[in-house]
């Protein structure tokens, strides 16, 4: 167990703090190699114990010092995790010299400007979880090593009630497949295949996590464009007041092009059809989020431009209120529907471009529609 192991190490080979994340990626990258050499110089399960804790019938110790290096560097290893990584909360040393480490580590909500939303609050624990197989003494454990040598969680907030679960029994059946005795090796592939579940498992909630995660970084996007669009009429509003002559229309259009592609996006996000994956940049898919209203108000102002302004052959009402009305409706298809707006663009570009002639009395005669 962990507790026998530093008692092998050389007694010259004392502990040193690690001072940088790159002395203890060095470290790591050392337990690669001295296990492979010890895999392939062992061609059994018996020689494989004997090269790491005894010696040969003859009394020699033919991998005395492959193994009195791997002793050494490997109290390095832990010592570095528990001091980069915080306190190792569950600590397993296989008999054949592998190594599984679970850390867990809590952090406090980063305070901010902005108030966390309420479904945020889930994600208000960071749970590290770092496995590694790093010598194998069965072929079975070696399939098991191929598929999952370095199964990582890291730096991500997610709720204990999420993970916990997963995290013992991901444990508990890997330190079983470890725990590898003369006693229990007939038990060993049933374990591994246990193991191999479990990781599925885990590797199947760690994607549901991550994909939660998107979409509330996508929906708080949305939020931080709606303000930003909400702030950019206004400015807006109070520059071009005067080019306006004092009318807020198109400003009340860019506004519903805004809010309706807002309410386009929460749609989806209700139907379970995120337009982002979660394994992207947080910060990259919170922009997406916060361009889509900008987008919708783009839209809804070309869409405006294009009907009103005569372009397109569409009977535009005489009545101001109702013409507000069918701006704001226009506003709204246009924002919503990601569609809308680029085929008017098509279509006004036909008819600027030129169209048959069976058809160009048909569409000049709207042209005098205005505001």
């Amino acid at each position: 167990m962990l507790d026998e192991q530093p008692s092998r190490a050389p007694a010259q080979e004392a502990v040193r703090p690690v001072r940088s994340s790159s002395e203890l990626e060095s470290w790591v990258s050392e337990l690669p190699d001295i296990a492979s050499a010890l895999k392939h110089d062992c061609v059994s399960f018996d020689q494989l114990l004997e090269a790491h804790f005894g010696r040969d019938g003859s009394g020699r110790d033919p991998h005395d010092g492959r193994r009195k290096a791997y002793a050494a560097v490997y109290p390095r290893v832990l010592e570095a995790f528990q001091q980069v990584h915080g306190d190792i909360q569950k600590i397993h040393y296989g008999a054949n010299g592998s190594g599984v480490a679970v850390t867990q580590r809590r952090i406090q909500p980063s305070a901010g400007l902005i108030p966390r939303l309420p479904w945020s609050a889930a994600f208000e624990t960071e749970h590290q979880i770092h496995i590694r197989f790093d010598v194998a003494g069965t072929a079975d454990v070696l399939d098991l090593q191929d598929r999952c040598e370095y199964f990582r969680v890291q730096q991500f907030r997610l709720s204990p009630q999420y993970i916990a679960p997963y995290v013992d029994r991901l444990f508990n059946a890997s330190s079983a497949v470890l725990r590898i005795d003369e006693t229990n090796k007939d038990g060993l592939h049933d374990w591994v295949k246990a193991s191999g579940g479990v990781l599925a498992d885990v590797r199947d909630r760690y994607e549901w996590v991550l994909n939660r995660k998107a979409r509330t970084d996508y929906l708080k996007g949305v939020g931080y464009g709606l303000c930003g669009v909400g702030i950019g009429l206004l400015i807006l509003l109070g520059i071009l007041g005067l080019v306006l002559r004092g009318d807020p229309t198109v400003v009340w259009c860019m506004a519903g092009g805004a809010m309706a592609a807002a309410a386009n996006a929460m749609l989806r996000l209700v139907q379970g059809t995120p337009t982002v994956q979660g394994e992207e940049s947080h910060l990259l898919i919170t922009l997406f989020g916060a361009f889509r209203p900008a987008l919708g108000a783009v839209f809804a102002l070309i869409a405006y431009a294009l009907i009103v302004g005569g372009i397109l052959p569409v009977k535009v009402p005489s009545d101001g209120r109702t013409l507000f009305w069918f701006v704001i409706g226009i506003a709204f298809i246009a924002g919503f529907s990601e569609g809308f707006t680029p085929d008017l663009v098509q279509t006004a570009a036909r008819r600027i471009g030129g169209t048959p002639a069976s058809g160009s009395g048909a569409q000049r005669a709207p042209s005098g529609h205005g505001q």
